[in-house]
This record gives C-alpha cells, structure tokens and sequence, in this order.
C-alpha cells in the first residue's frame, strides 16, 4: 500500500524544479526591485515590468506560497526576508547568484548529469567539446556573469574568515582561486598587517 507522505515527499523533490523557475522568472523580471521601488499592485507590477497582469498575479501568488513575497489583504504585495535577497542594491544579494544559475549553460548540464554517471566524463565537456573554464573565457559576458556570483556570494566571507582565524603570526595570505578577491579583500581589511596574493586564470584575472 503507497504511503501518502513519502508519495508528497517524493513529487515535492520531483517538482523542485517549478519553483526554481517561478523564482529565476522573477529574478528575471525584476520584480523584487520594483516592489522595493513602491510598485505594489498587480497592475503596477504589471507596468513596471512590461508584463501581462492576469498571468503575473499567478507568478506573484506562486512566490507569496513559496515564501519570497506576501499578499496584503488589499490585494497588494510585499517582499519577505527572502524576497528582500532578490533585490540588486541590498548588501547580501544573491540575485547575481540566481542570475548565474540561471543561465542556459547551467540548466543543460544538470539535463544530462545521467551521462556524467553513466561515463564518468564531464557533461558540459561532452556537450561543449571543451571544458567550462576555456568556454567561459572564449565568452566575457558569460564569465563577468559568474565572476558577479562568486563575488557576491564571498561577500561577506572574508570578514567571518578573518574573525574566526588569528592572522597575526602571518604575513603573507594566498587566496587560490580567488576570483575577484572580495574574500581575500575582506580578511585583508581586518589585517593590515598582511600581505595579499590572489591567484586565478589569466581571464579572470
């Protein structure tokens, strides 16, 4: 006999992938700035966002059931915690990561992750006929996107990294692989003392 929560818990993992896409659309769409720029109505949603009201009130009442925006009984809608991380000009934004994630490159590979474990070859490789990093170079667009991401989302891991670590018998930190160097940024602020070495690709660098 089915158990009915393993049945919910299953179609839940199953369908995962439906809000991913309700949240990347409104990432897409712009909607957690538009909200905090006082476009709160459906229809002045609608306008600021060049969309089709019926259809984006379904998006907006999808997200406020998904825990990134919440429907006022007037009718209006607001940005909850999570929504607030959808918005560009916050400290902490994780829209250049969702930007990132939402790219079709990224999309297409998790499509064939079965070739990756049936083979044990890189998928995007098998796609691509070369790996991500020489495709990313080859496309400056497609790598500052990746570059924003990785910035973003180390943001504010150098200053935990360096409350957490006594940097003061150092004198050199390396950070390998260190894109940007926010991170790096962040624990040399807190040591003055220090110096810094960044180490990446010729392309990112």
């Amino acid at each position: 006999m089915q158990d009915p929560s393993a049945a919910r818990e299953l179609l839940a993992l199953v369908r995962g992938h439906r809000l991913s896409g309700i949240v990347m659309t409104a990432a897409r769409l712009g909607i957690a700035d538009a909200i905090a720029a006082g476009s709160t109505t459906v229809d002045a949603l609608a306008r600021a966002t060049d969309t089709h009201a019926p259809t984006l009130l379904r998006l907006l009442r999808a997200l406020a059931a998904a825990g990134v925006l919440h429907e006022g009984a007037d009718g209006s809608f607001g940005l909850t915690p999570a929504g607030e991380l959808m918005r560009t000009d916050v400290p902490g934004s994780l829209a250049p990561a969702i930007a990132m994630m939402d790219r079709d490159e990224v999309h297409e590979v998790w499509r064939h992750l079965d070739h990756s474990i049936r083979t044990g070859e890189n998928a995007f490789t098998a796609l691509h006929g070369e790996d991500l990093w020489s495709w990313r170079a080859a496309r400056p667009d497609e790598a500052a996107i990746f570059d924003r991401s990785m910035t973003a989302q180390s943001a504010g891991i150098g200053r935990a990294v360096a409350d957490s670590y006594d940097f003061g018998s150092a004198s050199v930190v390396a950070d390998i692989a260190g894109g940007a160097g926010s991170l790096l940024a962040g624990v040399l602020r807190a040591n003055s003392h220090l110096r810094g070495i960044l180490f990446d690709q010729p392309s990112v660098v």
